[in-house]
């Protein structure tokens, strides 16, 4: 598995070399988040998938600050007749840089960012009238697909919701859920990965993880996914344990 996730970074790193062909060049990139609802990042209707995601590897910060970090992807998905690249992607570890200042978004500082990402990527061939749906976001379709826009910029934020209707009774504000304070497995499982970061061994994180309690149990999937990030089974058995109590 170790050698297949070096293959994989290899990759993403040789993407910065290669050389965009012409075809590559008519390919769009959008950004997804892959932690988010398929529904709430859906492309539009007019967009046929052509080559689906392939197993997910991790990529740090700097390498998707680089001018078209995904020349390599974008070439592949025009070999198979796409003209959109969708990258989904979420953070899965968070390192301050040390060694910038507090608010310092330069291109500089930013080419030096320690953030961990899990990124996999899909192609699609689209109309012209999904393209020019595509174009709207954001801000136009930014309601519509919340988890969806071009790579490159920044996820548009939340709206609010509408204020209710002139002379409508006032939303009843929704008990507080005993599951408000539990952890999602993806948040732990970010935690998790950050404490790793830091160079904590397994024993005292499982004993953090003993600590918490989960909204929900681990699926079998989930679990496959943690032993592949690198986490130990101590700490898994702990997760799985915490879910069931």
């Amino acid at each position: 598995m170790r050698s297949r996730v070096l293959f994989a970074l290899v990759v993403l790193s040789a993407a910065g070399c290669a050389s965009l062909t012409p075809e590559g060049a008519r390919v769009r990139v959008y950004e997804a988040d892959s932690s988010a609802p398929p529904s709430s990042r859906a492309l539009p209707s007019g967009c046929r998938l052509v080559a689906p995601a392939e197993e997910p590897t991790n990529q740090m910060e700097s390498e998707r600050q680089v001018t078209d970090p995904y020349r390599l992807q974008r070439n592949a998905a025009a070999e198979k007749g796409g003209n959109v690249l969708l990258v989904l992607s979420r953070q899965i570890l968070a390192r301050p840089k040390t060694d910038c200042a507090v608010g310092d978004s330069s291109p500089e500082c930013v080419s030096r960012g320690e953030n961990w990402y899990r990124v996999a990527f899909e192609a699609y061939a689209c109309d012209e009238s999904a393209l020019r749906a595509l174009e709207s976001l954001p801000p136009e379709a930014a309601a519509a697909s919340p988890n969806l826009w071009p790579f490159g910029r920044k996820k548009p934020a939340a709206r609010p919701a509408p204020p209710p209707a002139s002379g409508a009774p006032p939303s009843p504000t929704p008990a507080v859920s005993t599951s408000a304070t539990a952890m999602s497995p993806a948040d732990l499982e970010r935690k998790v990965l950050s404490l790793m970061g830091e160079g904590l061994g397994s024993d005292l994180i499982a004993a953090y993880v003993r600590g918490q309690r989960l909204a929900r149990a681990l699926t079998a999937e989930e679990i496959v996914e943690w032993k592949r990030a690198g986490i130990a089974e101590p700490v898994i058995e702990a997760a799985v344990a915490q879910a069931t109590r």
